[in-house]
């Protein structure tokens, strides 16, 4: 008759033990406006502005984009104790896709490139360029550790305000 509650016991823990292994808990992403600087691991981020723009370069170094080029002002501050590269960045539309960034934009002379070696306390700043249709998007931010931590900036599509220009982006 003593086993009887030993195994009531066993039951109880096993069946607590299986409900918590459903649950799995995900760290909530969070949004944040323009402008506000944001940490992503040893890495703060500001995104400062976006352009839309219709080619970049001149003469017969211009490059139109399939849709539109996204031309966005940013700064990544490395708070490490080494030199790190900060991963590609990617905007995400309205249904989940991710977009990544134009890997080569040399007619921008503020490109902040996309092998971005970053020394600690130094802080890089520039434009990152993306070709995608116009609309709202989230800029998808990332540390470079194997823990693949993330956070969003907004980046509203106001289409009164946002121009669309011919110009190629300058700081």
């Amino acid at each position: 008759m003593r086993h009887i509650p030993v195994l009531r016991v066993a039951g109880l823990a096993l069946s607590l033990i299986l409900a918590g292994c459903g649950q799995v808990q995900t760290p909530e992403i969070k949004t944040h406006p323009l402008g506000e600087r944001v940490t992503v691991g040893y890495f703060t981020y500001q995104v400062f502005e976006n352009q839309w723009l219709t080619r970049l370069g001149e003469g017969q170094d211009v490059r139109t984009p399939n849709q539109r080029f996204m031309s966005i002002r940013v700064s990544v501050t490395n708070g490490g104790a080494s030199a790190a590269l900060v991963p590609p960045l990617a905007l995400v539309d309205d249904r989940e896709n991710s977009h990544p960034e134009v890997p080569s934009v040399t007619s921008d002379p503020n490109w902040l490139g996309f092998n971005r070696n970053v020394r600690p306390a130094e802080t890089a700043q520039g434009n990152i360029v993306f070709d995608v249709a116009p609309g709202h998007y989230r800029l998808r931010l990332a540390d470079n550790s194997e823990q693949e931590r993330y956070a969003y900036v907004d980046i509203p599509f106001r289409y009164e305000r946002d121009t669309i220009t011919t110009e190629s982006p300058s700081q």
